[in-house]
């Protein structure tokens, strides 16, 4: 966390100590502690891993754990979200705080001021949020189920103008890889059809606009984002196999829907245009320089256009679901399937499963590290 961030969260939280101190605490919590096993099919053809070259181990067991912590006092909140992984591999141990913020609101509650570190949560896609990029926000992994998700140092302002309208104001801290800004985000309704306007701009004058609707019709939810900047922040591969920050601005897109169907069904389906992804010359200039640019690596491809397409039941009587989802790049044409279900074992208990397959075009360029995975999850909650 930053040192202003720090400082001003600090002195919130001290004020907050004072009031708590006369009126007295609030406090609520909640979480959770997983066990994971993991099983994977190395692909040994990968260009990136022949004859698995890199070692990659055929199982993994993990135990990781999240907190939340909220407390109140009058006017003054505080919340902590706690999360922690430790595995057999070396490389994956994580201790952090995904939340640590404070808060202040008015009497009627039409404003409040938060500081620290939080999740701002823009977006109303149900798989991609393009206007996250509009707070810098670090993108999720998709293919890889249940992934935390880490909030960014900042201030924020928010004001509700009437039933259907708030404004909120975002300021962002210097940090190591990222410049001081401002972020604007207006957000209303018309009966059922909800928009939301935002713009950022930061010290290196890069700017970013973005847009979001979201159009309830019946049992159909109708969505779709829109994000601009000015700069790309992401690089590209030459043809030589060197790399490059992409020049120019980009512009990227979310359309989609989410349906409600008789006995419990839903289906949803969405497609992502990312500016910041790989075009399919740049994609094989990529797969023709691995493993020198395996950073870059992503289970489908880094290409710009994607769609995905899930249908999931969820059985009532046992809190239970089943659900078969599909993700495809129409620039590296990689397809992850997966089949979901988790079930409630005991009121504290549930058990998680996600089978994941991984398809490549024949002769294609063998890109993925693996061909399937299988992650089996059981969580206790508090």
């Amino acid at each position: 966390m930053t040192t202003s961030i720090a400082i001003a969260t600090f002195a919130l939280l001290l004020l907050g100590a004072t009031l708590a101190h006369a009126q007295g605490i609030e406090w609520s919590q909640r979480g959770y502690v997983e066990a994971i096993a993991t099983g994977f099919n190395v692909n040994r053809s990968a260009k990136a891993n022949p004859d698995n070259a890199l070692a990659l181990p055929p199982s993994d067991a993990a135990l990781q754990a999240d907190y939340t912590l909220n407390a109140q006092a009058g006017r003054f909140k505080a919340l902590l979200e706690a999360y922690g992984r430790t595995s057999r591999r070396h490389d994956d141990q994580t201790l952090r705080a995904n939340q640590l913020y404070a808060s202040v609101a008015s009497d009627d509650e039409r404003w409040y001021f938060r500081v620290g570190k939080l999740v701002p949560n823009w977006g109303v896609g149900n798989i991609w949020n393009p206007v996250r990029s509009i707070t810098n926000e670090a993108r999720r992994d998709l293919v890889f189920p249940n992934q935390s998700v880490e909030g960014i140092d900042v201030a924020q302002m928010q004001v509700t103008l009437d039933a259907d309208s708030s404004l909120s104001l975002l300021a962002l801290p210097h940090e190591s890889d990222r410049p001081a800004g401002l972020a604007l985000r207006y957000s209303s309704a018309i009966g059922n059809f909800d928009y939301a306007l935002s713009a950022y701009g930061d010290s290196k004058s890069t700017k970013r606009l973005g847009t979001e609707l979201s159009w309830v019709l019946g049992p159909a939810t109708f969505v779709g984002e829109a994000a601009w900047s000015s700069r790309s922040t992401a690089e590209r591969v030459l043809p030589d196999g060197s790399r490059e920050q992409r020049p120019g601005s980009t512009f990227s897109y979310v359309i989609g829907s989410n349906v409600t169907l008789p006995r419990d069904y839903q289906f949803t389906a969405e497609y992502f245009h990312d500016g910041d992804g790989f075009s399919r010359q740049e994609f094989r200039s990529w797969t023709s320089t691995l493993p020198a640019n395996l950073d870059l690596y992503n289970p489908l491809g880094n290409g710009r256009d994607n769609l995905y397409l899930g249908l999931q039941r969820r059985f009532l009587k046992n809190d239970s679901t089943l659900g078969v989802s599909l993700f495809h790049n129409l620039q590296s044409e990689v397809t992850a399937v997966q089949l979901h279900a988790e079930t409630q074992l005991a009121p504290h208990a549930r058990l998680i499963v996600t089978l994941s397959r991984y398809l490549e075009p024949a002769g294609g360029s063998q890109v993925n590290l693996y061909r399937s995975s299988l992650d089996v999850r059981l969580r206790a909650s508090f």
